[in-house]
């Protein structure tokens, strides 16, 4: 039954209507309703300013009391003298304080500078022990006055000090931070957004770049190489048999026909290779044929053994004309040969440029995708940074309006 009753007569806390909002619409809200708060506070500031240049001006009267009072007795004389200069250094800094102060406190801003301004001009009013000593002894009513008035002063300059910082103006200036933080976090974001697309792009373009590389196919040239080393080797077999054989003949024709101004002899003479691989039509045969005879007639005299190498030779001519032959159709083959191989190596080379570019967008590729992983990092911070601010910026606005706001996306 008491349960009932209590319940019956208790006071119920009425619950407060929940207001969604989205942040910009927030934000919208708190700069048009702070208006009305800041007017409130500001006609409050200039009100305890106006109390507190009254009582600074009361505090110059005293001042100006105290120094205009004269004491008859000698003895006082020394104390007078630092009476009147204390008289004269405070009411110097109390006129300053009334021709100084702003004429009307218009903002947040002017109040901290008035507050601070107060506090510098009222900290330089001050007395030392001596002077205390002498003042108070001979005019103690006067500064106890004046004390007094002071203290009035500087309690309800301290007025200002305690409005801002009240709750009203630490959540106030905690909303304006989170705005401001938000405001940072959110173009940082674009920022960063507009960088990963751009990465993204220059990643397309990369992987792009490198499938139109194509390398060229080589293995059409793998036998070349190989091919003109075997040709190599047998034309210079080939030469070396040519050679061989025309080598002995070459010393006899230079015995016998050392004389001769015959173009066709000396060839045979100076270089029986070459002379021989000209002579297409074998007409050094002529020549072996009347050498042979010469020397059976003994009109040459030399070794009987050389008639037997000379018709060797003789015979061989068509075996060697044979020789002549292949090494002319090798050098033709490895002519074309060689000319497929300097094609192999531009190849060859330009194989390895690719190979470089392709190294190097890889590198491009992973650089790209560190700084997109870094972003992608950066983006997630920072939207959580700016969820985490909205909530907060919400719970403020809560408490400074004393309304019950929920966020809305």
């Amino acid at each position: 039954m008491f349960d009932s009753l209590k319940k019956l007569f208790k006071k119920e806390t009425p619950v407060k209507k929940q207001t969604e909002i989205t942040f910009s619409k927030l934000k919208a809200y708190f700069y048009k309703n702070i208006e009305e708060k800041k007017a409130s506070v500001i006609n409050e500031s200039n009100s305890i300013k106006n109390q507190t240049s009254s009582m600074v001006k009361e505090a110059i009267s005293i001042v100006n009391e105290m120094k205009n009072r004269e004491i008859e007795e000698k003895r006082a004389k020394s104390s007078e003298q630092i009476k009147n200069r204390f008289c004269e250094k405070s009411s110097l800094l109390l006129s300053s304080i009334i021709e100084n102060e702003p004429a009307e406190i218009k903002d947040f801003e002017d109040m901290e500078k008035y507050f601070n301004y107060m506090k510098k001009y009222l900290a330089k009013i001050d007395l030392s022990p001596k002077e205390v000593m002498h003042i108070k002894f001979f005019f103690s009513e006067d500064l106890s006055k004046l004390g007094k008035k002071i203290n009035e002063i500087s309690i309800n300059t301290e007025k200002i000090h305690t409005i801002l910082n009240s709750s009203f103006m630490v959540q106030k200036k905690s909303l304006e931070d989170l705005f401001i933080k938000t405001d940072i976090y959110e173009k940082n974001l674009e920022t960063w957004k507009k960088q990963l697309d751009s990465l993204s792009n220059e990643l397309i373009t990369l992987e792009n770049n490198k499938r139109a590389i194509n390398f060229i196919d080589l293995s059409e040239f793998s036998s070349i190489r190989p091919d003109i080393k075997k040709i190599e080797t047998r034309v210079s077999y080939l030469k070396q048999q040519i050679s061989s054989e025309f080598g002995a003949f070459s010393k006899i024709l230079k015995r016998i026909y050392h004389k001769e101004k015959d173009s066709f002899i000396e060839n045979y003479i100076e270089n029986p290779f070459e002379a021989f691989m000209e002579d297409s039509q074998n007409n050094v045969r002529s020549l072996l044929l009347k050498t042979i005879i010469m020397i059976k007639d003994g009109k040459i005299e030399v070794d009987k053994k050389i008639i037997g190498k000379l018709e060797d030779l003789t015979e061989k001519l068509d075996e060697l004309s044979q020789y002549r032959k292949e090494v002319y159709d090798l050098e033709s083959k490895s002519k074309s040969l060689k000319e497929k191989e300097q094609i192999l190596t531009e190849n060859e080379q330009l194989n390895r440029k690719y190979e470089k570019d392709i190294e190097s967008i890889n590198r491009s590729i992973e650089n790209s995708k560190r700084i997109q992983l870094t972003i992608e990092n950066d983006i997630e911070k920072t939207q959580q940074n700016i969820e985490k601010n909205k909530l907060k910026s919400v719970e403020s606005a809560s408490a400074l309006f004393d309304e019950d706001f929920v966020l809305v996306i």
